[in-house]
């Protein structure tokens, strides 16, 4: 993947021999902020039919209709505002790496205490880096986009996309780039993926995953991914303990 221009100019900024006291600091772009905007994402999430005007009294009326308990209108506090303060950053993943939100340290929370293995994941706080981002749209908008960015910045192009349990609707598959392949869930995996890399070993592909695996299956695609371009979305909901980020390397 190639980073993008904006990345390159706040990187090389940031890396100048210059003192801080010399600096002028700058910024790229403005992250957007629209009390309707996050009315609508609240609403949306809620199944509620309103405008911001009218949010927090419909929200009363909400309370008054589910038959949740109390202590689970905390948790939907904590949603709505996690999208107050995740919309404006959406572009970049949904929360802002130095003060993540209570959504994002719950989620990590849950991938590292509350399963089977624990998985740690870095979100940022001190490296920048972040392992967890969120979105919104479910997983074929997060394939769109997914796909978009191969589409643009892959520098050795075309790629091969193959799904594995899952078909992926036609509007997603118009990209000049991607060549996506079909494999049925009752397909031999490893086979099929050896035969693709005996005819050409050097363009990526990348694996959607709509099934979970079997430990030997998994190591089988892990040892493949060491020798060839070969890359793993899964799209399976799978706990730590079932899914290819166990795996060492991956």
């Amino acid at each position: 993947m190639k980073v993008a221009k904006v990345s390159e100019i706040s990187e090389t900024t940031a890396a100048a021999p210059v003192q801080p006291h010399e600096r002028v600091n700058f910024h790229i772009g403005n992250p957007p902020y629209d009390e309707r905007l996050v009315a609508f994402y609240q609403s949306m999430a809620l199944g509620i039919s309103t405008n911001s005007q009218l949010l927090s009294e419909s929200l009363d009326e909400w309370y008054k209709d589910t038959i949740l308990k109390d202590e689970c209108k905390e948790y939907v506090k904590t949603l709505l505002n996690s999208i107050k303060n995740g919309v404006a950053y959406m572009p970049r993943g949904g929360y802002n790496s130095k003060q993540p939100h209570r959504l994002i340290t719950l989620f990590r929370q849950w991938l590292t205490e509350k399963q089977h293995e624990p998985l740690d994941y870095d979100i940022g706080e001190d490296t920048g880096k972040r392992e967890i981002m969120i979105g919104c749209g479910g997983i074929w908008e997060m394939l769109r986009v997914f796909f978009h960015s191969l589409q643009h910045y892959l520098i050795h192009a075309p790629a091969r996309v193959v799904c594995f349990g899952c078909k992926v609707p036609n509007y997603l598959q118009n990209y000049s780039y991607l060549e996506f392949i079909e494999l049925p869930a009752d397909e031999e995996i490893i086979d099929s993926l050896n035969q693709l890399f005996s005819g050409n070993s050097r363009n990526p592909t990348y694996v959607l995953l709509a099934e979970q695996l079997e430990e030997n299956v998994r190591r089988q695609l892990r040892r493949l991914s060491m020798t060839f371009p070969l890359f793993f979305v899964e799209i399976n909901n799978a706990p730590n303990h079932s899914s290819l980020a166990r795996e060492a390397g991956l």
